[in-house]
């Protein structure tokens, strides 16, 4: 019986030594602390926050001290004016604009240190509270450290394969300054750094259904600043072609003068939308306009026409938020009409090459 009295108490006192030492802290989302069988220790010098709790002002975490170089990751928590009931941000490094929504409020960072073992998370002591940005006053003179004074903005169309870039905003202080730029991918809770650090950034298939934002830094001799732009509208996906893409044939007799038409038709998509022009003497209209069907659509009034040399036929197959044909004929004397196709993009004023991948 002893035995066994002795072996209980060995096992719960393992158990003990096995858990850690308890985190103190406030909870935020997800239960905080250590887990698993050899969870990091409790870092030496918790995580830190230094900067002005103030709208527009940024702040700047640290780490704390960790042994056993554990993996980290941050996290930004906005918690309520006791420092509690806490949620979460979109940065995920050491650094957090405050903005309007964040006064009134406290800011904490969130720490998580990750082994093979196990997880312990940590958050900082809560800043104190948020206040209102003050009034802007009267920009320093010449030969401070970069102080904003027009933000930066991201312009472009926001659609994969699109380039969209980060105007550097207006920077006053002492010259010369230069600007560094990050890009940042965001979802609806964080946002992430992409990796890119140009002005210009082609969007990818993982910025679908995204957001994104530009961090810029002006840095001259007497120091730096950041400042993010504010985040884009979702990306959206690229513009698919029409399927099957429309196929668009002419036949006729070449002529001395030009060519007699026998025939003109088009197959494409049901529910395309055909729009025909026509320049010349032998034209019977100058435009038309028709609903297709996945059947060939014959062009019945220019069927048995006699096209002068200098005609000109445009075709232009459509349908909404897609890539669609563009093909135009100029009839030539003596030899067979001249050939143009291009690609209908949505939102482009001119037909454009197609591209393998449109």
């Amino acid at each position: 019986m002893r035995a066994g009295v002795l072996l209980a108490a060995s096992l719960s006192t393992m158990a003990l030594a096995l858990a850690g030492p308890a985190v103190a802290g406030h909870s935020a989302g997800p239960p905080r602390g250590a887990a698993g069988v050899l969870a990091p220790p409790a870092p030496s010098n918790p995580p830190t926050i230094t900067g002005t709790a103030r709208a527009g002002s940024t702040l700047t975490g640290n780490d704390g001290t960790w042994e056993g170089a554990p993996v980290l990751t941050r996290q930004w928590l906005r918690c309520d004016a006791a420092g509690s009931s806490c949620v979460f941000l979109h940065d995920t490094d050491l650094s957090h604009t405050l903005e309007s929504a964040d006064v009134g409020k406290r800011i904490r960072l969130r720490v998580l240190a990750t082994t093979v073992g196990g997880f312990r998370e940590v958050d900082s002591d809560p800043t104190p509270i948020v206040s209102a940005a003050q009034a802007p006053g009267p920009p320093p003179t010449v030969g401070g450290a970069p102080f904003l004074f027009d933000p930066p903005a991201v312009a472009g169309e926001l659609r994969e394969g699109e380039t969209i870039v980060a105007s550097p905003g207006i920077w006053l202080g002492s010259a010369p300054l230069t600007y560094a730029t990050r890009w940042d991918r965001c979802d609806a809770e964080r946002c992430v750094p992409t990796g890119k650090v140009l002005a210009l950034n082609t969007l990818e298939k993982a910025d679908v259904g995204m957001r994104v934002r530009a961090r810029v830094t002006a840095s001259n001799i007497a120091g730096s600043a950041s400042a993010f732009t504010p985040q884009s509208a979702v990306v959206k996906a690229r513009y698919a072609r029409l399927m099957p893409f429309p196929v668009i044939r002419i036949k006729g007799v070449i002529t001395g003068g030009g060519v007699r038409l026998k025939r003109l038709s088009v197959r494409a998509p049901s529910g395309s939308t055909l729009r025909l022009t026509c320049r010349g003497e032998g034209c019977p209209y100058r435009s038309a306009r028709a609903r297709l069907r996945s059947k060939p659509f014959l062009v019945r009034g220019m069927l048995y026409r006699q096209l002068p040399a200098g005609t000109m036929i445009q075709l232009r197959v459509t349908r909404r938020n897609r890539i669609g044909k563009y093909t135009r004929f100029r009839i030539l004397p003596d030899r067979k009409p001249a050939r143009v196709d291009r690609c209908l993009v949505p939102g482009e004023v001119r037909p454009s090459r197609c591209s393998p991948a449109s």
